[in-house]
């Protein structure tokens, strides 16, 4: 049932999740060897546990360090942290920025943000934190257990998760782990704790040491559609609050370029759209940086966004049932219990879906970029 906001707008424009049948298609070198035994969860922590946790806070807070892309160390190798202020304007820019008018449309012209699902979880796991091995669930009904997850890397074997992590709400459940000290960085997809402690995913990866990662995650492995960190292109509580964002910004579309069309820095799509005005997976687009934002009529926020995609752009990072922008996630209660999420206060009288409404998409264009070659391999 449809709940009416206001202004011609309902709940059900909010949606923005993939749903559990996702498929993507990755980028060549990789391959996958099939093993007859499932995962299985650990119900209790392989190492002893500790009290502590930091939840979402990686840095000096009000700092551009404080955000997860700085983990990717220094730009031009951080796709994160690239200044695409001066690149030059894909040729196939106004076909392509057709198409995402059109996307816009379908929900009356607006980008959303989503605070209460489909947002980005994560935790900070500091030194002693108890480790799980996170139990395989084939959500997708692949049928054998994929490698790399208990053999080989072990990206399932040994995950610190503090206490009070917890994955998403929605039906992604996206949970990203940080450990600083071991400098490893975890994203799961569907991760859930079952009501025996133990902990399971449908999805994930690992990256040791993002700084050498160039954003994406081992192929095929990782949280995300395009196999880029799902953290690195996140907007946080932070930086909604203190109106600045130092970082690309991930765009999620509700139709993407087909795989063969991936462009770096995605490593992977699960694209579906072969018409030529289709947006790949890992395009950038840039707001014109002559554009002078402060005198706008939009949210604070929306310029915050404005001003960092004037120089570091928007990065296609995800398949959507709308066109969206990634956040931290809020809720820490139940679903509807607004006291438990901090977006509640930073965003003001500004409903969430709002939040984007008189963003100039008019003046975005698609930047340049370096195309991946892609096979038709599945995970």
């Amino acid at each position: 049932m449809s709940i009416t906001l206001g202004q011609g707008y309902s709940r059900l424009d909010r949606t923005v999740g993939r749903g559990s049948r996702r498929r993507w298609r990755a980028a060549a070198g990789w391959g996958v060897v099939i093993a007859l035994a499932g995962g299985c969860a650990s119900a209790e922590p392989v190492s002893p546990p500790v009290d502590s946790i930091a939840q979402g806070a990686p840095g000096a807070p009000g700092s551009a360090a404080d955000h997860p892309s700085a983990w990717f160390g220094p730009a031009p190798g951080n796709p994160f942290l690239l200044d695409v202020s001066g690149a030059p304007v894909d040729p196939a820019s106004a076909d392509q920025m057709a198409t995402l008018r059109s996307q816009l449309a379908a929900n009356h012209g607006l980008a959303i943000i989503n605070t209460s699902e489909f947002t980005v979880s994560y935790a900070v796991a500091p030194p002693g934190t108890p480790t799980y091995r996170v139990g395989f669930e084939d959500c997708q009904r692949k049928g054998y257990r994929p490698a790399g997850l208990y053999d080989g890397p072990r990206y399932f074997e040994e995950v610190p998760i503090p206490a009070g992590a917890l994955p998403a709400q929605g039906t992604d459940k996206h949970l990203a782990i940080w450990s600083p000290h071991t400098r490893r960085l975890w994203e799961f997809w569907v991760m859930k704790r079952g009501a025996d402690r133990s902990w399971t995913a449908c999805w994930g990866g690992r990256i040791d040491d993002p700084s050498r990662s160039g954003g994406a995650f081992p192929v095929p492995y990782g949280a995300s559609a395009s196999g880029l960190s799902a953290v690195g292109t996140m907007i946080t509580v932070d930086e909604a609050r203190r109106g600045r964002i130092e970082h690309a910004v991930g765009l999620h579309l509700t139709a993407i370029a087909v795989p063969g069309r991936t462009l770096a820095p995605a490593t992977r799509s699960d694209g579906t759209d072969a018409s030529p005005a289709a947006i790949p997976m890992g395009a950038r687009l840039r707001l014109d940086p002559q554009l002078d934002v402060a005198t706008l009529p939009i949210t604070p926020l929306a310029k915050a966004v404005a001003r960092a995609a004037q120089r570091y752009g928007f990065i296609v990072t995800e398949t959507s049932g709308r066109v969206s922008l990634p956040i931290e996630t809020g809720p820490r209660g139940g679903p509807g219990d607004a006291s438990a999420n901090p977006w509640t206060e930073v965003l003001g009288d500004v409903p969430d879906y709002l939040q984007l409404k008189g963003f100039p998409w008019d003046a975005v264009r698609v930047v340049q970029a370096r195309q991946t070659p892609a096979t038709d391999e599945e995970p």
